[in-house]
């Protein structure tokens, strides 16, 4: 079974039920994908979790995030109301060396991107009563794809239509293929020039002659 990571990062504080609510709308739009690549590419073998990002009881809170962040395949970030506590789990994210999480930020429609973050590609939402996607089709492709490829590097195999077929070049050590016999082309009948007659039908028409008998 291959397992893949996603953690969802929001803001906790100011209004519950609309917390609440961004949080069902970042969650269904991940599990929707999830379970679009689980159905198509990796059915049984394929486990996609999702979770808050947070702390949890007993443990040191930012060690605990350090540690799922560290563990995630996927991170989404909803910066839009400016959180102290999601913008400094972004920064951790963001600080991961190559190969670590990918990372997807949202943004509401109207809000600007900080300098600091001008560099990436957000992911922009109008916050109407149940939350729309500015870019729905490109942010499946874009979590579709990142799935997938992590869990082919997890060892997900390849479905028969996306394998690649080579022709196999053969081995320096390996003995030459014997030569093929070619076959001897036939020669065509010469023409005769005279009659318009081949020089086979010429033959057969002298042959065809009576023979005259030779005098005593």
């Amino acid at each position: 079974m291959i397992a893949l990571n996603i953690h969802i990062a929001y803001e906790w504080g100011g209004e519950l039920a609309q917390n609440s609510l961004k949080y069902g709308f970042l969650r269904d739009l991940a599990k929707s994908v999830a379970q679009d690549c689980q159905r198509r590419e990796g059915h049984q073998s394929l486990s996609i979790r999702l979770a808050r990002l947070r702390g949890r009881h007993g443990a040191e809170v930012l060690p605990e995030i350090r540690r799922r962040i560290q563990s995630a395949d996927v991170l989404l970030f909803d910066i839009a109301d400016w959180n102290p506590n999601v913008l400094v789990e972004l920064g951790i994210a963001l600080a991961q060396p190559h190969g670590g999480p990918a990372v997807f930020i949202f943004l509401k429609e109207d809000q600007k991107i900080p300098s600091d973050l001008q560099g990436y590609l957000f992911t922009f939402y109008r916050e109407t009563e149940d939350y729309q996607l500015v870019d729905s089709a490109g942010f499946r492709a874009a979590l579709y794809s990142e799935l997938l490829h992590r869990a082919r590097a997890k060892g997900l195999p390849f479905l028969k239509a996306d394998a690649v077929t080579e022709e196999k070049e053969p081995h320096e050590d390996s003995p030459p293929s014997a030569p093929q016999e070619q076959e001897t082309p036939r020669r065509k009948p010469i023409s005769s020039k005279s009659t318009g007659k081949s020089a086979t039908s010429k033959k057969a028409d002298h042959d065809s002659k009576p023979k005259r008998k030779k005098k005593s």
